[in-house]
């Protein structure tokens, strides 16, 4: 199941840039991160296989995701696998500058791993997408009503 998503961001590619790669920004415009950890240290000069894990509020309840950066070409590509027992999702941000605004396309690969996580994903696969489509409308808002 593949989320797609295109819009643009009347902001410079920089400041897009920062709100995806700054860990301190994330929660500007991902409310339900909790926190993030690196449990072997953040390598900057090379991001590109370094882990994490991840807190989400969902609900009323907090849950933990292992993470990895799958891609890193600054300021144009991120790329990053979350995933637990029943399922991954690998997400792409892809940026485009031009000038003062930055097109974004965002692409999320779920893989659902068990017969639970494919019930809940054919039941609930609109109110992911509807999510998905938040996050967004968040970035692109802070992005345009914040300098990062």
């Amino acid at each position: 199941m593949a989320y797609v998503f295109k819009q643009v961001i009347h902001a410079p590619i920089a400041r897009v840039w920062a709100l995806l790669d700054d860990d301190e920004k994330l929660p500007l415009w991902m409310p339900q991160l909790v926190e993030i950890n690196y449990p072997d240290g953040k390598n900057r000069d090379a991001p590109v296989g370094t882990r994490f894990t991840q807190k989400l509020k969902e609900g009323g309840r907090i849950r933990e995701y292992q993470g990895e950066v799958t891609a890193y070409e600054a300021p144009y590509l991120l790329g990053v696998r979350l995933f637990d027992d029943n399922f991954a999702v690998d997400m792409t941000y892809r940026l485009t500058g031009d000038g003062d605004k930055t097109t974004l396309d965002y692409r999320a690969d779920v893989t659902l791993n068990s017969v639970i996580a494919r019930i809940m994903g054919t039941l609930f696969g609109w109110l992911t997408k509807r999510l998905v489509r938040q996050l967004m409308d968040n970035l692109k808002r802070v992005a345009e009503t914040q300098s990062a």
